[in-house]
């Protein structure tokens, strides 16, 4: 019986060690969900003024040229690097929706599509994020 005494004390050292492990790790992650949140509430406007821009090119030319690609492409890597932690599950799957569609060929981009996705990006950036 003194071994199963031994265990027990055993893993509750382990479940306190894991308990403050998680603590600071949520620490952590609340604070870079924060950060991301004012750096959203920050830049918004610009962000979605940047997409109209590009979005605009597309429809008025009605063709896709690779500077244009490129333009679109490292906006949506940006927003991926730096909004992660608030995006929604939709928002991320439409992101990488977008980004694959930026993947092929630029022939072979649809404008409808592409004009599509942005004016989903422009949507999602007039919300207003409230802390969770």
């Amino acid at each position: 019986m003194a071994w199963l005494s031994t265990v027990a004390d055993i893993l509750g050292i382990i479940g306190f060690a894991l308990t403050i492990v998680l603590l600071i790790r949520s620490e952590a992650l609340r604070k870079e969900v924060e950060s991301q949140l004012n750096t959203y509430r920050r830049e918004q406007k610009d962000i979605r003024r940047g997409l109209v821009l590009l979005r605009t090119s597309v429809i008025d030319d009605h063709v896709i040229n690779e500077k244009i690609v490129s333009d679109i492409r490292t906006q949506l890597f940006s927003f991926q690097q730096r909004f992660l932690r608030i995006f929604r599950k939709e928002d991320k799957s439409r992101l990488k929706g977008t980004l694959d569609m930026l993947q092929l060929p630029v022939a072979q981009i649809e404008v409808n599509a592409l004009c599509e996705q942005l004016d989903y990006f422009i949507a999602r950036f007039e919300r207003k994020e409230t802390r969770t």
